[in-house]
């Protein structure tokens, strides 16, 4: 899918992607769609290319080996491009995940409110217990129902690592640019 989606952009020139993901960022659809993630990685593959010192930094200090990102057999290992499917389901988690917590904050309200007005901390304890309860267990139940669908906790897990990835590597890239003097994208 990512060796497709590069070859139809290899005939795009490097300042044709640059004014795609540039209008796509303005538009707020940056991110949206697997071919606009691929319009990222190649232009950075473009932009980086074999460069040494990039390489480097960003496996030492980062702990990112940018060759899963150029190369679509290891990309699959590690990454994984945005699926509308998977987001759904994603989403249905943590829309249960929120409903425990919006719960926990309705039934610490009264406790809060009685704090304010009498002015004493010790009547808002309890609230703050039912708070840190509800956050505690939304979390439990958001992991536990990852668990229960493993394909969506490996996707869940390989997007998060992909846009971390990508996001650390195009901020290294635009830094390392400017330090050199190069021209910057508005948005890489």
């Amino acid at each position: 899918l990512l060796r497709r989606g590069i070859n139809s952009m290899e005939q795009k020139s490097t300042a044709e992607l640059e004014s795609e993901i540039t209008q796509n960022h303005k538009t707020k659809s940056f991110l949206l769609k697997p071919e606009q993630q691929r319009m990222r990685v190649e232009l950075l593959r473009r932009s980086i290319g074999s460069d040494l010192e990039v390489f480097k930094h960003l496996y030492k200090k980062a702990g990112i080996d940018i060759r899963n990102l150029w190369d679509s057999e290891r990309f699959g290992e590690k990454y994984s491009l945005r699926d509308e499917a998977m987001e759904q389901h994603v989403s249905r988690i943590n829309e249960q995940q929120q409903k425990i917590q919006l719960y926990g904050m309705a039934a610490c309200a009264p406790f809060g409110l009685a704090a304010i007005y009498k002015v004493s901390p010790n009547i808002a304890a309890p609230g703050f217990l039912i708070f840190a309860a509800s956050k505690y267990f939304s979390t439990q139940k958001f992991y536990q129902l990852m668990e229960e669908s493993p394909q969506v906790h490996d996707y869940w897990r390989k997007s998060k690592k992909f846009n971390s990835d990508l996001n650390k590597v195009e901020v290294y890239h635009r830094a390392l640019k400017k330090s050199r003097g190069q021209a910057v994208p508005a948005v890489v």
